[in-house]
């Protein structure tokens, strides 16, 4: 397969972006929950295509010499082919060339995909904020995770 990636940073992406969300995510979010974010200083959304098929995305915010992963989807019918990998991979090329060196992100303590994802691509826990995801168990833990870029 052959991924591409894009950045975005105008609300031109919104629609996209709920969609794939909501597709990915048990609790999906809106055009407008995505425009108020991508309206904020720093923030861009990465895409990731197959011959300009959605795959997924991942929404960064970018302050000064550091960024944050807001969330990242990859669509389930592509799941398992190292597409999530890719777009990390092209996401960091991106920011490093940004001055960014040191990204952020927060993930469930029971989300086993996503947490073996960071731990391949370099991200470390420094920390950890109790019961901070409403799950349909009840609450669950997240990491703070970090990897310097």
């Amino acid at each position: 397969m052959i991924f591409q990636t894009e950045f975005l940073t105008t609300k031109v992406a919104c629609p996209l972006l709920a969609e794939i969300h909501h597709n990915t995510f048990d609790t999906g979010w809106s055009e407008a929950e995505f425009a108020k974010l991508l309206a904020m200083p720093g923030a861009l959304a990465q895409f990731i295509h197959i011959e300009k098929q959605p795959v997924g995305f991942c929404l960064y915010l970018i302050c000064d010499k550091e960024a944050e992963i807001l969330t990242l989807g990859i669509l389930p019918q592509n799941r398992g082919c190292s597409a999530a990998t890719f777009l990390l991979e092209e996401g960091f090329e991106y920011l490093r060339a940004q001055s960014v060196n040191r990204i952020f992100l927060e993930v469930s303590i029971n989300n086993m995909p996503a947490l073996k994802l960071y731990q391949t691509t370099g991200f470390a826990e420094i920390g950890r904020r109790s019961n901070y995801y409403r799950e349909k168990t009840g609450r669950a833990d997240a990491l703070i995770l970090q990897k310097e870029l």
